[in-house]
């Protein structure tokens, strides 16, 4: 029988951070959720980028997608402007209001940070990201062997 205690503690971890990083952003009274948030990232680091790179990014259906680019919208937070290398896509571009909401997501995303690696030291920091990297390569891997 497998020793299941690895994934139990990646399932305690996730559903912690998710529930601090809802706390947190409720009490910022941002109007984001952890999902816009990881949009917004993924619309700041990638340039001219279009709702397909948020699907490919995330790896989630195009309709929840289409759904938190819309909600981003009307917000204020984003607007599309046409692609000018492809006139079937549009691109997802910051607001001034959606970069200064960026910014401190930002913020609280060092101050999240601070928390988790909390009495940990650096080569600590580092093991974790390391087996968390190779844990979601094997997930994601098995996903594709099954396919």
């Amino acid at each position: 029988m497998s020793d299941i205690n690895s994934v139990e503690s990646v399932f305690r971890l996730m559903h912690a951070l998710k529930r601090r990083l809802d706390h947190d952003l409720e009490a910022k009274q941002l109007g984001v959720v952890p999902m816009q948030m990881r949009v917004l990232k993924i619309i700041n680091s990638h340039e001219n980028c279009t709702a397909n790179d948020v699907v490919q990014f995330i790896k989630r259906d195009k309709a929840q997608v289409t759904r938190l680019i819309s909600g981003l919208i009307t917000q204020g937070l984003i607007r599309k402007e046409p692609n000018p290398d492809d006139k079937r896509s549009q691109l997802l571009v910051f607001t001034e209001h959606g970069l200064k909401v960026h910014k401190l997501l930002a913020q609280e995303l060092v101050e999240l940070h601070d928390i988790v690696a909390e009495g940990l030291d650096a080569q600590e920091i580092k093991q974790f990201q390391a087996l968390s990297l190779k844990m979601t390569k094997n997930l994601e891997s098995s996903l594709m062997a099954e396919k």
